[in-house]
């Protein structure tokens, strides 16, 4: 190893510290881990892993790490001037950037860049430290080929079969009455209770379907008078009234009235309607209104005028009819 210049080890802000320091019995001087481990993946890297050429990226440091230092300046302004910018160029800015083509034995390769991180006592090492952790997924040159039996232990203290024992074979006791059961084996024979979840509203239900079974409900029939009365009370009086009236008088719900519709459906005809199909669509929706013309008339011949409106002309043609016997 090359010694560290006196000028660098002034520098406290960037020395390691003790703790991560190692005495390397051959080189007779401390070693930080961080080297001594690089060192190490280095030693024993694969025979697949090529030997670095002069165009490769870290040819850059087969040279003196003396010619990268500048006496002249502290530490952080020689991390600032000449090794951040130095490292970025060649490992790249981030963690991101992918060592597959860095890693290459020989000084051109990564036993160069291990003498220039060994000179220069870093502060900062995280590019170092994804470089290693590269370096650390390739299979080493010494491996252990024993294999490691299989561990006999169970997975868990708890044996579950499908049946309604279960034994607990590994767990002791913690005492008892008795003296000469303690440390016993214990086991299971019985659970006192289980918890068990209903669903809301399931109560309820099967009260209803065990009375409606027994004949003692009922379901309420309504004549067409009581109907209409309900009807014309919620009309005008309300929801709030005709819920009260429900309540009180056993009338239909509010929302049994929403079902309830005076007025019939009128039929659509998916091709072109006949005489008697539109007489029938005709009579669904003047039959209410009907009544009362004949009455003011007196009269069943009804005269009247349509107009139909075509758009986006918008012409108005107007013709008369009349309605006989409706």
């Amino acid at each position: 190893m090359e010694p560290v210049e006196p000028a660098m080890q002034s520098q406290g802000s960037n020395m390691v510290p003790m703790s991560e320091l190692v005495f390397d019995a051959d080189r007779c001087t401390p070693v930080s881990k961080l080297i001594a481990k690089f060192w190490s993946l280095i030693n024993n890297l694969p025979e697949s892993v090529p030997e670095a050429l002069a165009d490769d990226p870290l040819a850059i440091f087969e040279e003196d790490p003396k010619s990268f230092d500048d006496l002249s300046l502290d530490a952080e302004e020689l991390w600032e001037v000449k090794l951040n910018g130095l490292l970025k160029a060649v490992l790249g800015w981030g963690v991101d950037q992918s060592m597959d083509g860095m890693i290459q034995r020989g000084q051109k390769g990564v036993d160069g860049l291990a003498k220039f991180v060994e000179y220069f006592i870093m502060k900062h090492g995280g590019k170092l430290l994804h470089l290693l952790g590269e370096l650390e997924k390739l299979p080493l040159t010494h491996t252990n080929t024993t294999t490691v039996p299989m561990i006999s232990s169970k997975p868990s203290s708890i044996d579950i079969t499908q049946s309604d024992r279960m034994d607990i074979s590994t767990l002791l006791c913690q005492g008892s009455a008795a003296a000469s059961t303690k440390n016993a084996q214990c086991t299971i024979i019985d659970i006192d209770s289980f918890e068990e979840e209903k669903f809301p509203g399931q109560l309820c239900n099967q009260q209803l379907t065990t009375t409606f079974a027994d004949g003692v409900y009922k379901l309420k029939s309504f004549t067409e008078e009581e109907d209409m009365k309900a009807l014309l009370l919620w009309k005008l009086a309300g929801n709030c009234v005709a819920e009260i009236n429900h309540q009180a008088n056993g009338a239909q719900s509010v929302s049994c009235l929403r079902t309830w519709s005076t007025v019939p459906p009128i039929v659509p005809f998916h091709a072109w309607p006949t005489v008697d199909e539109v007489h029938s669509n005709v009579n669904v929706i003047l039959q209410g209104i009907l009544e009362v013309m004949h009455q003011r008339i007196g009269s069943s011949i009804i005269h009247a005028a349509v107009f139909a409106v075509y758009r986006p002309v918008s012409i108005c043609i107007g013709f008369n009819w009349f309605m006989t016997g409706l």
